[in-house]
C-alpha cells in the first residue's frame, strides 16, 4: 500500500495527538493484555521505542511496547537476499499469501518491524514481524504485551467512493 506524503503527515499528526491524550501512569498509558488488532497497517516509532500500529479495519491506533531495546542502530545494515521467500518460510505461508503493508525502524535498537496481511479475503489475519540486526526474522507475539489504543472518530464507511470512479476503500487512507 502506498501513502502520499500528505497522508503520512496526517497520520503522524493523529498519532502525536493520540499519544498526548494517553498520558497516565506512564507516558503512553500502556497496560498488559492482548490488543485486538484486526489489520496491521501504517507503522511508526516514538523516539523511545514505542510502536504505533494503525488498524485500518477497526479505525484504531495502537501504542505497543515491543520490549525491543537492545541493539546498535548505527551499526545496522540489512541486505537480505530472497527476503520474501525467507519471510514466507518463517511464517509457514506461500509468498503470495503475505502482503507487506508498512515498515518502521526502531530508533532504540535499529531493528526493522513490518506490518503484514497474512492470507487473503475474509480469512486474512494481521501480522507483525521483527527483523533484527543479524537479519533474523521473528513474529512479534501480541499475547500479554503492554499496549493502549485510541479509536479514531468520524471514520468513513466501507466501501466508499464517487460515482463514475473506481470504488476504493478510503478507510485505508
Amino acid at each position: 500500500m502506498r501513502f502520499t506524503l500528505l497522508r503520512r503527515l496526517a497520520l503522524y499528526a493523529v498519532l502525536a495527538v493520540g499519544s498526548q491524550q494517553c498520558l497516565g501512569a506512564d507516558v503512553y498509558g500502556l497496560k498488559p493484555g492482548t490488543p485486538d488488532i484486526k489489520s496491521a497497517g501504517p507503522l511508526t516509532f516514538t523516539p523511545d521505542g514505542i510502536l504505533f500500529v494503525g488498524d485500518t479495519k477497526a479505525a484504531v491506533i495502537f501504542a505497543i511496547d515491543p520490549e525491543d531495546r537492545s541493539g546498535n542502530p548505527k551499526a545496522v545494515k540489512l541486505d537480505i537476499a530472497n527476503f520474501e521467500k525467507k519471510l514466507a518460510g518463517k511464517l509457514g505461508l506461500a509468498p503470495d499469501q503475505i502482503q507487506i503493508n508498512d515498515l518502521a525502524v526502531n530508533p532504540v535498537s535499529g531493528n526493522t518491524f513490518l506490518s503484514l496481511t497474512l492470507g487473503s479475503g475474509a480469512d486474512a489475519k494481521p501480522g507483525l514481524v521483527r527483523v533484527d540486526n543479524q537479519e533474523d526474522i521473528n513474529s512479534v507475539s501480541l499475547d500479554k504485551i503492554s499496549f493502549s489504543k485510541v479509536q479514531l472518530p468520524n471514520v468513513p464507511d466501507e466501501p466508499s467512493g464517487d460515482q463514475g470512479r473506481q470504488r476504493r476503500p478510503t478507510r485505508q487512507d
